[in-house]
């Protein structure tokens, strides 16, 4: 089990496009300033299409016309979101388990950077 949060905001992000820059929250408030686990989905359940074509993930973004090249991890992630939203600790206990490695702060740091750069990419957004 985490023993910790290591990172409460993700680096600031760099999207493909010069002088924008976005900065990712995985805890959020509500008005009565109670904090939450952010829950991430990916952005419309028509909008992507996911494919594993000639060793590769590719994903279409229909809503931009982009095509993005994944690794096999960030494609998983991305599948998980597409079945249902999730925060990113459940995220890491899930993965864990499937990845046969700890829930350590490195595995953590790993898919919130992979949210962050999927946010980033308009793939996926915030429940």
């Amino acid at each position: 089990m985490l023993s910790r949060w290591s990172l409460i905001f993700s680096r600031l992000l760099a999207a493909n496009k010069p002088g924008i820059q976005h900065r990712t929250a995985f805890f959020c408030s509500s008005e009565d300033g109670s904090s939450s686990i952010m829950q991430w989905r990916i952005i419309d359940d028509n909008a992507l299409q996911l494919r594993f074509w000639d060793g590769e993930f590719v994903v279409y973004n229909a809503l931009s016309g982009d095509i993005h090249v994944l690794d096999d991890r960030a494609a998983q992630l991305l599948q998980a979101l597409q079945q249902a939203p999730s925060d990113v600790l459940s995220l890491v206990q899930r993965f864990a388990k499937e990845w046969q490695c700890e829930p350590s702060d490195d595995l953590l740091h790993e898919i919130e950077m992979t949210v962050s750069d999927m946010h980033a990419l308009a793939l996926v957004e915030r429940a």
